[in-house]
């Protein structure tokens, strides 16, 4: 508990362009976020059938999991709304490099400044790229950075756009995909160590 409590006193104004105020639990499983304006009706209005929804595509969608919503009420400020979801980063290692993208499927104002060649430096790993940030450096490195079979491509494009007309028929437009590359470096000894 008091780990969180730090948590939340280290936290600011989210990144998103909402301007909601979030936090991730100490062991990172969660993301704490404040809800604005309607966002709570909205919510509890499509929550009946956001889970047959997620019953139709057996559990695969890419929506972040939500685990709860809760309004604080206190005598030190007006009642608060807050929504616990998943942390859909899942990372090998907390103390990983890694570099986060918020992926819209556009190029308008979807760039991040950061130095050019970024990803040779070492980053603030908890600034979000964007797209224009992912497309440069894709162009710089000549490569691609996703190696997806056909299989994988079919099934990822069918769950990106199941989820994007379930948000459709509920208004909802504003939808992105995260994607998270994270260096794992081997520990050599250990691998050394069980050969043996």
């Amino acid at each position: 508990m008091e780990l969180n409590r730090e948590r939340v006193f280290k936290a600011g104004e989210g990144a998103g362009a909402s301007g909601s105020f979030f936090f991730f639990s100490h062991d990172g499983r969660f993301l704490i976020k404040t809800l604005r304006g309607n966002e709570k009706d909205i919510l509890l209005n499509m929550l009946d059938d956001f889970i047959k929804y997620l019953e139709s595509v057996d559990n695969k969608s890419l929506i972040a999991k939500i685990y709860g919503c809760f309004t604080i009420k206190t005598n030190m400020f007006v009642p608060l709304d807050v929504i616990v979801m998943e942390n859909t980063a899942k990372m090998m290692s907390s103390l990983s490099d890694k570099m986060s993208f918020d992926l819209k499927g556009s190029t308008f104002n979807r760039k991040q400044k950061v130095p050019n060649k970024f990803w040779d430096k070492k980053l603030d790993s908890s600034k979000v790229l964007k797209d224009q940030n992912f497309i440069a450096m894709v162009n710089e490195l000549e490569s691609r950075m996703l190696s997806l079979d056909c299989d994988q491509c079919m099934e990822l494009m069918y769950i990106l756009n199941a989820d994007s007309k379930f948000l459709a028929s509920r208004n909802l437009m504003d939808y992105s995909l995260l994607m998270v590359i994270e260096s794992c470096i081997e520990d050599v000894s250990s691998k050394v160590n069980e050969e043996k």
